[in-house]
This record gives structure tokens, C-alpha cells and sequence, in this order.
């Protein structure tokens, strides 16, 4: 197998062992059936992260300056990543998607990517995290919203003067998943924080 613009030599004995035991197993190769299923991913699983560790090693033999490099656009695209699944619009399909938009390969396997696909990679999702932002902007329009300092997640407050108490003061706006305050406002009223998952239950 060749990547990171070099040769590496899989343990193919050790592979083929691997599926030799589970066709004995399933020799239907049912991947309908959730058992078959969880044990097929297991293994393709461990393939991957043995093909990681054979990479990593081999890593070793670049110049300092190509590893620190690598190790840049994988953080990169390991934040663009986080900052995908911290929007409203983000879901099972998004995630679903999500493989295309790293050309064709799972999250595990950016590691033992070539640099120069890394790199059209991180590009790609930038883009998708640009789609995703467009259509949280949609969604949050009639609703005012933070995105939390600290989390960085979406949430959503709203002013509630069905039971107003006593003299306006300053409230606190608290993010729902950390706990982290995000600013104040001087109201008379109640704030209600809502996750964005619950904004279809307000």
C-alpha cells in the first residue's frame, strides 16, 4: 500500500486471518443481521488502526519540518470537524455525508493520508462547515442566540414576561451544555435557555 509518498507493507497474513475467522463464523456474510455487523466494523476497525500504527512509524523517517506539517492540517481539520458537529443543522445525514466529503475515505483513515490529500481535504470541509453555517443562519433567524465561549455550541434564550416579579436587573444567559455565562441582559422578565435540538419543542 502506497501513501505519505512512500511504501508500506501490510501484515497481510494477519488481515487474512482476520476475515478467514469471520467467513468461518458467517459464512453468509449477513451484515443485515446486527451481530454480523458489529463484528465486521470490529475488524475493519482494527485493520485500520494497525495500518495507522504502521504509518506512524514509518512517519518517523520524514524531515521534521513535513511531520510538523501533517500533524498542522490533521489539528486543522480536526477542528474544522468539531466546529461541524457543534451546528444546529448537523445531523445523522450530515454525518452520513461526511465520508464523501473526505474523499472518499473514513475519519480513521486521515491519518494514513497523503499530505496533499490532507490538504484538499481540510479545503473541503471548510466548505462544509460554510453549507452548515448558512443553514444555521436560517434557522436561528427569528430566534435570538449565542454561541458559547467556551463549548461553542448554538443555544438559543428567550425573554419570558407572562410572569413578571419585582424590578427589571441584570440576568445572567448560560450556556445549557457548560454552564459558562455568556453575557447578561437587564430584564424584568424570566430567561429560558433552550439546547438547539429543542428549538422544534418551543
Amino acid at each position: 500500500m502506497q501513501n505519505v509518498n512512500f511504501d508500506v507493507e501490510l501484515p497481510k497474513r494477519e488481515i487474512e486471518t482476520k476475515w478467514s475467522e469471520f467467513e468461518q463464523k458467517y459464512p453468509d456474510w449477513d451484515l443485515k443481521n446486527d451481530e454480523v455487523r458489529k463484528e465486521y466494523i470490529s475488524i475493519e476497525k482494527d485493520i485500520d488502526l494497525m495500518i495507522n500504527k504502521l504509518f506512524e512509524s514509518k512517519l518517523q523517517d520524514l524531515p521534521k519540518e513535513i511531520i510538523d506539517i501533517r500533524k498542522r492540517v490533521l489539528d486543522e481539520i480536526e477542528t474544522i470537524l468539531l466546529k461541524c458537529r457543534n451546528m444546529i443543522s448537523w445531523g445523522d445525514r450530515s454525518e452520513s455525508k461526511l465520508y464523501l466529503w473526505l474523499n472518499s475515505r473514513y475519519e480513521i483513515n486521515l491519518y494514513s493520508s497523503k499530505l496533499s490529500d490532507l490538504f484538499l481535504i481540510r479545503d473541503n470541509i471548510q466548505e462544509y462547515l460554510k453549507v452548515h453555517e448558512k443553514m444555521d443562519k436560517e434557522i436561528l433567524e427569528d430566534y435570538d442566540w449565542k454561541k458559547c465561549s467556551k463549548c461553542e455550541k448554538t443555544f438559543v434564550y428567550q425573554v419570558d414576561y407572562t410572569d413578571i416579579q419585582g424590578d427589571k436587573n441584570t440576568k445572567d444567559i448560560i450556556c445549557p451544555y457548560c454552564r459558562t455565562i455568556n453575557g447578561s441582559i437587564i430584564t424584568d422578565g424570566l430567561i429560558n435557555i433552550y439546547r438547539s435540538e429543542e428549538l422544534l419543542f418551543i
